[in-house]
């Protein structure tokens, strides 16, 4: 968008709240959850909360605008802590922790999004976007479109332009 020189608007969405329900799920202890393990950018590796040191392990995109990195402790390391602690289910490679990094353009939205100028602007949408939404579906019954993206949507009946 900022290429084609739009100024876009739009939410910041949080998925903290879905990834604490899921550690809760593999049987992860809040005391051994991300938060906790303490990150060194000079060596890229990550040391637990027992003290053992997680090795980058590779990268891969998730989705549009993020990439998310690996790293991986030993099965040994971690054995212990699964037994005393509860910290992971067993794993024959050991421990993971992931750290997301938002591309450029990623990070410019959102830095740009927490300013309160930007969060002003973002606030006017009820008026505008949410009331017509409104009449839409309320006044027009129209619940759906059949159709995706400007070019379909403004072609004429029976593909006259």
């Amino acid at each position: 968008m900022e290429a084609r020189g739009i100024d876009f608007f739009g939410a910041l969405l949080s998925s903290e709240g879905r990834a604490a329900a899921q550690l809760k799920r593999r049987g992860v202890t809040p005391e051994f959850w991300p938060q906790a393990f303490v990150y060194d950018a000079a060596g890229d590796r990550y040391t637990c909360p027992a003290g053992k040191t997680l090795r980058y392990a590779g990268k891969e995109k998730a989705g549009r605008g993020k990439t998310l990195h690996a790293y991986r402790a030993a099965a040994a390391d971690c054995a212990g802590a699964r037994a005393s602690r509860g910290a992971v289910r067993a794993s024959p490679r050991g421990g993971t922790v992931c750290r997301a990094q938002d591309d450029p353009g990623v990070a410019a939205f959102v830095t740009k999004m927490q300013t309160e100028a930007a969060q002003a602007v973002y606030r006017q949408r009820g008026a505008v976007a949410e009331f017509s939404n409104l009449q839409l579906k309320a006044t027009l019954g129209l619940r759906q479109f059949r159709l995706r993206g400007l070019r379909n949507v403004t072609r004429r009946p029976c593909g006259r332009r």
